[in-house]
Order: structure tokens, then C-alpha cells, then sequence
């Protein structure tokens, strides 16, 4: 979704702390597969949340291009 770069201990480190909050939202749907549900404070949260993923998004480069 980003640009590789060279992982280091803070980059490990910041993952497992995020995969952790994940997965205190993960539940089993009927079919045993994670299902993930995030609360959010409000409705405006999703404009926030897609915003902060466009910005993601946009270092990577337009659809299609290689990363290294």
C-alpha cells in the first residue's frame, strides 16, 4: 500500500502495537473468518480516516506504479 523501505526495529515494534489494537476488534463471522468492526467517535471520522488513507495512497503513486 506504501512504498517499500527498509524495515526497522521502530517500524516492527509500530505494527505489532497496531496489529494488537486490530485485533482487540476482530470477531468470527458464521463462516470462521476474522470480521473487523471499528467504532469511531463520530461521523466525521470516516472523512478523516479516508483522508489519511488518500494521503497513504498517494505515496505510493498512481495506480499501477512499481515500488521498489
Amino acid at each position: 500500500m506504501v512504498p517499500h523501505a527498509e524495515e526497522t526495529e521502530e517500524a516492527r515494534r509500530i505494527a505489532e502495537a497496531i496489529r494488537n489494537r486490530l485485533e482487540e476488534c476482530l470477531t468470527k463471522d458464521e463462516e470462521d473468518r476474522p470480521k473487523l468492526t471499528v467504532t469511531l467517535p463520530d461521523a466525521s471520522a470516516v472523512q478523516n480516516l479516508a483522508a489519511s488513507l488518500a494521503r497513504l495512497l498517494r505515496l505510493q503513486g498512481p495506480p499501477g506504479a512499481q515500488t521498489a
